[in-house]
């Protein structure tokens, strides 16, 4: 972080007081970053001071599997609730649905391993429950 930190201020995009350097990035991460040295400027001194601007640069990222996941839980669901309105599926439109039984709640699975706290274990139960709910009916 201390290299991020160096090289923020050697392109003028961070003064060395904390603030907004002149130039200005396009770029969600790196924009996510500079606010982070600047929310934690008054801290600078202290000794855990890039280890509290790294936490607050991360921060959001936890929720990325657990967006995916629910996705794919949802549009399991849709698409199950779909066959009942449309009634008999079959050629091309059948295949793709196949698939999309089969793969949507894989990809819900592991997407949903790699999220954090007790969200991880319900979308986790969610998913393999349409995995049992796929194997019932096709047995």
């Amino acid at each position: 972080m201390k290299s991020y930190y160096e090289e923020l201020i050697k392109k003028n995009l961070l003064t060395k007081d904390g603030n907004r350097g002149q130039v200005s990035r396009k770029g969600k991460n790196l924009n996510r970053l500079i606010s982070a040295f600047v929310q934690e400027k008054e801290r600078e001194d202290k000794q855990s001071f890039f280890l509290d601007v790294a936490t607050i640069w991360v921060e959001g990222r936890a929720k990325i599997p657990h967006v995916v996941s629910l996705t794919s839980f949802v549009l399991f669901l849709l698409q199950w609730s779909s066959v009942f309105v449309l009634g008999n599926v079959t050629g091309i439109i059948a295949t793709i649905y196949l698939i999309n039984f089969l793969f949507l709640p894989i990809i819900g699975i592991f997407s949903a391993i790699f999220g954090l706290g007790w969200k991880k274990y319900l979308l986790l139960l969610g998913n393999i429950g349409n995995i049992v709910l796929i194997f019932m009916v096709l047995y």
